[in-house]
């Protein structure tokens, strides 16, 4: 009896090992896509330093967001407008989509001596045809000046909806009256694990 129980005990262990092999050999899955959703400037009003936290020693300030505009896929607005000087990435089909950044929310961000910054930032995007979305960023600074950001959307708008569900990044950078973002949503790669 005594040996049932501890064969028994090791079936367990060799199914992990099994399993573990089997990740070993499964080759390198393909990289998610790309799709691009939209760019926006924002202007951004006055600075308000909150002060340096007493415990980090990071200083923390708000960002008021004054407004802006938005340009993105045909899908994501509607509204027609005339093109801006910037120039949209050459290999998206895009269909002069715009509207416009609401003047609310702002950025709350972290940021130290070092370098070490973090953005958390709230605003919301208004489509000519009157549907409202809200967006949620959070990210941080890399080299070069830029912050990669992750965005989550909220509406409550039916032509909109698809946005809930949708996982995407943003590249913000500095401009003279706020920030530049461009924003996409991670597409998944086209392709099935067999085991």
């Amino acid at each position: 009896m005594h040996l049932v129980s501890i064969a028994l005990s090791l079936v367990p262990a060799v199914f992990a090992a099994d399993a573990a092999q089997e990740i070993l050999n499964r080759p390198t899955p393909p990289a998610p896509g790309w799709k691009f959703l939209y760019n926006c400037n924002v202007t951004m009003g006055y600075r308000i330093d909150l002060g340096k936290t007493a415990t980090t020693n990071f200083t923390r300030e708000l960002l008021p967001i004054q407004g802006g505009l938005f340009e993105g896929m045909d899908g994501l607005s509607g509204m027609k407008i005339r093109r801006r000087a910037r120039t949209v990435w050459a290999s998206e089909k895009l269909k002069n989509s715009a509207g416009r950044v609401l003047a609310v929310g702002g950025e709350w961000s972290t940021y130290n001596t070092a370098g070490y910054f973090i953005s958390d930032a709230r605003y919301q995007l208004q489509t000519e045809d009157r549907g409202d979305i809200s967006v949620s960023t959070r990210g941080n600074t890399v080299p070069g000046g830029f912050r990669h950001v992750h965005a989550r959307f909220e509406t409550g708008s039916p032509r909109y909806a698809w946005m809930n569900d949708i996982l995407a990044v943003g590249i913000m950078q500095p401009t003279k009256m706020g920030y530049q973002i461009d924003m996409w949503q991670v597409v998944s790669p086209n392709y099935t694990y067999v085991g």
